[in-house]
């Protein structure tokens, strides 16, 4: 059923394998961004491409990028693929916010694949990002005789996520109810266990508000627990 405006909602139920199988029928060229979300899991996130004959499709993965990591761009356009037995080249254009483009180099990723990629290191393209800066990405391109230009972007987040209101109780001598909240989105991960030691229980949970109950604690010990958290960007946070 049609979700908010330029979504659709879409279910299915898996089967003996684990395996559920979605009909979508596309009805332009683009990226179609496939959300997978299940109970008590991160969502998974998919730009798939939509293409057709004379139209490309440009990418940036990942959405949101820590300051010191690496993006990769990626360019379908059969048009630029010129020679049937050799990789070709394609030129997109990178800049920082509102700074001045660079021009980045792709390169086919096979011959007569049509997919043209190149990992972006800002540090290596003489720019500094900071947190909350935006890396765009355009290309030209020739849609079915009419010339556009295509745009794609990344996020910086250069922050750790802040984890506060912490509350450990015992339910009972062997069980513990851990709970904390993050100010963003995370995988959170929880381990139990004496002091400088490897834990002896560990859960993970994903959200903002976090609840985990963990077993196989014993009475009269002293336990440590430590919680640690990854955001989008795979910025991590230590409670």
């Amino acid at each position: 059923h049609a979700g908010k405006a330029g979504e659709v909602d879409a279910g299915a139920r898996s089967d003996g394998a684990g395996l559920a199988t979605l009909s979508i029928e596309a009805l332009s060229p683009g990226a179609l961004t496939l959300t997978v979300t299940a109970r008590d899991a991160r969502p998974l996130l998919l730009d798939l491409p939509v293409t057709v004959s004379g139209c490309a499709v440009l990418l940036t993965r990942p959405r949101v990028l820590a300051c010191a990591s690496q993006a990769e761009v990626v360019l379908y356009d059969q048009d630029l693929d010129a020679d049937p037995d050799t990789p070709d080249h394609a030129i997109a254009r990178v800049r920082l916010n509102e700074g001045p483009p660079l021009d980045l180099d792709l390169t086919e990723s096979g011959a007569h694949t049509a997919r043209f990629d190149a990992t972006v290191d800002a540090a290596i393209l003489g720019m500094t990002p900071a947190h909350g800066d935006t890396l765009h990405v355009s290309a030209d391109d020739m849609c079915q005789g009419a010339p556009r230009v295509l745009d794609a972007s990344v996020s910086f987040d250069c922050q750790a996520p802040l984890l506060f209101d912490a509350q450990v109780v015992a339910l009972n001598a062997n069980t513990l109810d851990v709970r904390f909240a993050s100010d963003e989105a995370v995988r959170a991960r929880v381990g139990v266990g004496p002091p400088g030691q490897e834990p002896v229980s560990e859960k993970e949970s994903y959200g903002t508000q976090h609840a985990l109950v963990v077993s196989g604690v014993l009475p009269d010990t002293l336990y440590e627990v430590r919680v640690e958290a990854w955001d989008e960007a795979g910025n991590q946070g230590i409670l």
